[in-house]
């Protein structure tokens, strides 16, 4: 069961999909999971459920945000030796094809031990207006990648030729 999330009126007749991320003007707030015709439930980023790929800002530490139904979410494998600080931000890293890279996530508010929390930058209990981001990575047709490979191994075997010919 899903403890922290709300209802949007917005679904898939507005081209919602599930698993898009949630966001307003100050961050992250959660993902879709459950989509209808015309209104959606977000997963919020404070429940046990959610997991969202997350970096320092400042030197590019991937680490992942654990929800755990409480207001102050969880980070979790910092490699070892890596320092965090009170204060420092924590960045989406665009790993796992839900969130765009470099969106506010939150600041560290607490260390204590092997547990850091993290406050949202995104204000959860006051959310008047979000918006529904479809993020993909674009990548090549296969057709264009076996083009390339074609074009590299033609090229390969110019060189080849023109040693054997020297």
């Amino acid at each position: 069961p899903f403890f922290k999330s709300v209802l949007i009126n917005r679904g898939g007749d507005d081209g919602v999909l599930n698993g898009q991320a949630v966001i307003n003007e100050d961050g992250i707030v959660g993902r879709t999971i459950n989509v209808g015709d015309g209104s959606s439930r977000v997963l919020l980023a404070t429940d046990i459920n959610s997991r969202i790929p997350v970096k320092l800002a400042s030197s590019g530490i991937n680490m992942i945000l654990e929800g755990n139904n409480s207001p102050y979410p969880r980070l979790s494998f910092l490699p070892i030796g890596e320092k965090l600080a009170v204060g420092d931000l924590i960045l989406t890293s665009g790993y796992g094809m839900v969130f765009p890279p470099d969106l506010p996530a939150g600041q560290v508010v607490d260390i204590s031990g092997n547990v850091i929390k993290i406050k949202l930058s995104a204000k959860l209990y006051n959310l008047n207006y979000v918006s529904i981001v479809g993020y993909e990575i674009i990548r090549r047709p296969p057709a264009a990648q076996d083009e390339k490979q074609d074009e590299k191994q033609d090229e390969k075997q110019d060189e080849n030729t023109h040693k054997e010919t020297e």
